[in-house]
């Protein structure tokens, strides 16, 4: 029982990290200050549109 306690912190810890992160960044974009080293998007939908949106030929 000890192991899953100790794994089930874990995973609320990291949760709560990314959750940090997530707040942070979303405070320096309302600020109009975007700063990107690295970013890596598999998928991107803008305002409930996927973006970009499908090639029409």
């Amino acid at each position: 029982m000890g192991p899953l306690a100790i794994a089930a912190g874990a995973v609320g810890a990291l949760a709560i990290g990314r959750i940090a992160i997530a707040n942070a960044v979303i405070r320096k974009l309302r600020a109009d200050e975007v700063e990107i080293r690295t970013l890596r998007v598999q998928e991107l939908e803008v305002g409930g549109r996927r973006w970009p949106g499908p090639e029409t030929v």
